[in-house]
């Protein structure tokens, strides 16, 4: 929902005469967020980051639901800035990450063809389609988006791996078996008992199955 909030943007700022200094203000708001993102993705991981900007987006898009038909312009103009932000940090930059590390190298190359072909087809989809919807009513349209943010926070939990930390080799071992166990109990749960201990075998002083040390 992001083409929505910046269209909706630029609408708000001719209304209060910010012009194009609101513009270059917005475009480093987002380089600030992007570049708190690309710091904190291997400190914090990619989940968490996931949750952070979900979260922000849903708290906006909450808000603006509730004052895109009012005069409490201030207030619809931070909501915006939350929910830029919030894309920053997650979905803009997390995202891309993580469509380069899960697939396996032998289908790479064609999977991330058809990832990127289905974001900017959708994401097409839906700038075409925010002009009518925010001409129709911008509280319905953020309302909408709102159910998005909280489905796609359901499915970060129990769908979206987190790779912090692991090699690709590790990560498509990680997930071919996961798939391989998925009728043995939570996927969520396998994945996370092999990352632990996979990350555990990588510690200092710590030994694998034939005896061999791995150091760091």
């Amino acid at each position: 929902g992001q083409p929505s909030v910046l269209y909706y943007t630029a609408t708000l700022f001719d209304e209060i005469g910010l012009g194009n200094g609101a513009v270059i203000g917005v475009a480093v708001w987002k380089l600030f967020a992007t570049l708190c993102a690309v710091a904190f993705a291997d400190s914090y991981g990619r989940k968490t980051l996931l949750y952070i900007g979900c979260s922000l987006m849903a708290f906006a898009l909450l808000t603006l639901t509730f004052t895109t038909s009012t005069n409490l312009i201030y207030i619809v103009l931070v909501a915006m800035f939350i929910y830029i932000g919030g894309y920053q940090v997650g979905f803009g930059p997390v995202v891309w990450t993580l469509i380069s590390e899960i697939f396996p190298m032998e289908a790479r190359g064609k999977a991330l063809s058809v990832a990127v072909f289905t974001n900017f087809a959708l994401n097409a989809l839906i700038t075409l389609a925010c002009s009518p919807l925010l001409a129709f009513s911008p509280s319905l349209t953020f309302a909408m988006f709102f159910i998005l943010e909280l489905i796609a926070i359901v499915f970060i939990k129990y769908h979206v791996p987190e790779t912090k930390g692991l090699s690709l080799e590790n990560i498509t071992k990680l997930l071919e078996d996961d798939y391989i166990n998925r009728g043995g109990g939570s996927s969520q749960q396998n994945f996370s008992a092999e990352t632990s201990s996979l990350l555990l075998s990588k510690s200092p002083g710590s030994t694998n199955e034939d005896g061999l040390s791995f150091t760091c």
